[in-house]
């Protein structure tokens, strides 16, 4: 039988291994990399509270809005990369037609 203890290193490392694996997706600039550790920072929070460690707290609160951040500054340039791409060919087009 796994004790509570035992139950919450499983849990904790499966949070940290988590962490780890989104941040190797953000790397790559994938979209799910972001939203992975964005959820688990929540899981980080609800974790937090039903062990009563408030000291987990202190990631979360720290690496979430990071997370936010990079994702949305990601999204504004990809967008505005297609918007270029788009751009120039409509104007490829134009050229051609004329």
């Amino acid at each position: 039988m796994i004790t509570g203890y035992e139950a919450a290193l499983i849990v904790g490392g499966a949070l940290s291994t988590t962490v780890a694996l989104s941040a190797h997706l953000v790397a790559r600039q994938r979209t799910v990399g972001w939203l992975l550790g964005i959820g688990t920072q929540v899981c980080w929070v609800v974790f937090a509270v039903i062990t009563d460690t408030w000291t987990l707290l202190v990631g979360p609160v720290v690496v979430g809005p990071v997370f936010v951040k990079n994702w949305l500054s990601w999204r504004a340039r990809d967008r505005a990369q297609r918007a270029l791409e788009n751009e120039k060919e409509r104007h490829d087009d134009d050229a051609r037609q004329a």
